[in-house]
């Protein structure tokens, strides 16, 4: 029962623990809360005080300087409810239901004029051209013949330039009567202007296009209007405004005959959202109204509006104030939010967040000290038990060894070996004994090297064939200790001449630590083979054997310190669990790799990849 106690402890002490942290903060955040509920209402009720005083100021002095600031760079008129400038003109030509006599004159003139262009023409062919172009007929279809007489002209004109006379009639064209053939002149044009007139017809059609959207909306108005529109991925604020005197009226006679009504001549600008919002901030800016830096300043018109400051979220902002104002004729309103409601409750909040603060730092420094001690206790258990299997299993390969040198030595000593032949068995034993504590003393300090930091390499041209079996032979009393045949295949041609710069020493030894490691894990009456190949600019040092084979899932953990495959307790194979992460240290300081390849029941094969 007392153990059991012991061991719920440590529990129970941590949920007082959190028990006593989370209680003040409940505490203190009710208070915070309840001090917040008291002070929003006031601290909104003063901002919105301030601001009713300021919206009207604002909205005055910001419709003065604006006024100044809007210019607007594209423009109209509609007379007569038509577009009258830019010049308005049919997408497709409309046929004419009876050409006068003028335009049968003007056809004809324009059928010789063709049937000339199909002869050589003359020098003064050009100028014959541009003389008919000042013709006002159309074809049957309805195309212009000005616009058809020029584009002949443009096509025989000569190359280097556009006569002057064929360029003044362009410009007008552009301006007074552009019809659908006005592109495929732009697209014949030629010349240091060409670019210019292309230029003014872009302005000039996208002025048009935003015209046309304009003028059904102005049906039936006398008012000056804003209209936000949108054209080609852009949004346009369109100032209408209608003529105010007798000379921008136009009287006609309503087709009753009863009376006369008077359509107003509207004048339409037009000025590109980016612009509109430029000029609008820069009037803010030279209003000089102070307003508080947690406000935020919006501006309606034409049913839209403009954040003419940073609103963070003004969707869910409350209103403070508003004001009307004017920019020239055109109505706006003026709003002011809470564009910062950190600033505008920073009184009560430093308050509230300074006692929340101090709570979860405390609380955040008792967490992350069980989590240390936690993570400290536990990182100690694993060491120790780390430690605890590295030192069983060192003195478990040392024990061996050491047992059986002692009793053969003890054996000589005493005489009891008599014959010749059983004694040279007994020295060569003790040998093989006395090697492979070399090597598990060897494997040991290069450990500790490695874990120190100290390890280093000497490197050296090596000669791998030789390396190999070197290694081989070093390993072949083992490997018939325990009935297991070792061999070295036959390396392919052009290897034995290469002369990689390795660290001899530490390269044997890792060959002879995967050696040693196949030779543990295969049966009796196996086969280990050692190979050396060629791959690309790297040399592989391959180790293959018939064992019991390493499963997928296994075979990343195998190369890290003290792991080894298997329980501990059964002892399946001889290890301290050193040798295969010396190898990959051994691999990596060479700038190569470990590799192993293995299933489970085909055997592994293990490679040291360097290069060379």
């Amino acid at each position: 029962m007392g153990a059991m106690k012991s061991r719920r402890w440590p529990d129970s002490a941590l949920l007082w623990q959190a028990a006593l942290v989370i209680l003040p903060v409940a505490i203190l955040s009710a208070v915070a809360l309840y001090s917040l509920r008291q002070d929003k209402a006031s601290i909104e009720q003063e901002a919105r005080s301030r601001a009713s005083e300021l919206a009207p100021e604002l909205a005055r002095r910001l419709g003065e300087h604006a006024a100044e600031l809007l210019k607007a760079p594209m423009g109209g008129m509609i007379q007569y409810g038509r577009i009258t400038s830019p010049v308005d003109y049919p997408a497709m030509p409309e046929p004419e239901e009876k050409l006068t006599a003028a335009d049968v004159e003007a056809n004809a003139s324009w059928e010789r004029l063709v049937s000339l262009a199909k002869e050589p023409v003359s020098p003064n062919f050009v100028q014959r051209c541009i003389d008919f172009s000042r013709t006002g007929a159309h074809t049957e279809s309805g195309a212009p013949l000005r616009d058809l007489a020029m584009l002949l002209a443009l096509r025989h004109a000569k190359p280097g330039g556009m006569p002057a006379a064929l360029m003044a009639e362009l410009k007008l064209d552009i301006r007074g009567a552009p019809s659908f053939l006005t592109p495929e002149l732009l697209q014949a044009a030629y010349g240091p202007e060409a670019g210019d007139l292309k230029a003014m017809w872009d302005v000039q059609e996208e002025t048009l296009g935003l015209m046309r959207q304009v003028r059904p909306l102005l049906f039936g108005r006398w008012d000056p209007r804003e209209i936000w529109l949108w054209q080609g991925g852009q949004a346009f604020l369109a100032w209408c405004n209608p003529g105010t005197g007798a000379n921008n009226f136009s009287t006609v006679r309503r087709t009753d005959g009863f009376a006369r009504v008077q359509i107003p001549v509207w004048t339409v600008g037009f000025m590109p959202l980016q612009q509109f919002d430029q000029a609008m901030r820069n009037a803010l800016r030279e209003s000089r109204v102070q307003i508080p830096s947690y406000a935020g300043v919006v501006l309606r018109t034409g049913g839209w509006w403009r954040e003419l400051s940073g609103i963070a979220d003004l969707a869910h902002a409350p209103l403070l104030a508003s004001a009307p104002g004017h920019l020239g004729v055109y109505p706006i309103t003026i709003e002011l939010y809470p564009a910062d409601p950190k600033k505008l409750y920073s009184a009560y909040r430093q308050r509230l967040w300074l006692t929340a603060g101090l709570i979860l730092t405390a609380a955040m420094a008792a967490m992350a000290g069980l989590a240390g001690l936690w993570r400290n206790t536990r990182r100690q258990a694993m060491l120790s038990e780390m430690k605890s299997n590295f030192v069983s299993s060192v003195s478990h390969e040392l024990r061996a060894p050491i047992a059986a040198v002692r009793l053969m030595a003890e054996s000589l000593d005493r005489g009891t070996v008599a014959e010749e032949s059983k004694r040279k068995d007994y020295f060569r034993l003790i040998v093989q004994e006395c090697r492979r504590l070399s090597s598990l003393v060897e494997n040991v300090l290069d450990f500790s090297r490695i874990d120190q930091g100290r390890k280093q390499y000497n490197f050296e041209p090596v000669e791998p064939v030789a390396l190999a079996r070197q290694a081989v032979a070093l390993m072949e009393p083992c490997a018939a200790e325990r009935q297991v045949t070792l061999t070295l295949a036959e390396p392919a041609a052009g290897v034995e001449e290469l002369r990689p710069r390795w660290d001899e020493h530490a390269v044997e030894q890792s060959l002879v630590n995967l050696i040693d490691n196949a030779i543990k894990h295969s049966p009796a009456g196996a086969e280990v083979r050692v190979a050396i190949k060629l791959t690309g600019a790297t040399l592989r040092l391959w180790v293959e054997d018939h064992g019991e084979g390493i499963a997928k899932e296994e075979q990343a953990r195998i190369f890290d310190l003290f792991y080894r495959h298997g329980s501990e307790l059964r002892r399946e194979t001889q290890g301290a669990g050193i040798g295969l992460s010396i190898v990959k240290h051994v691999a990596e300081a060479h700038g190569g790799r470990a590799i192993v390849e293995s299933a489970p029941g085909e055997g592994s094969r293990f490679a040291l990849e360097l290069p060379v």
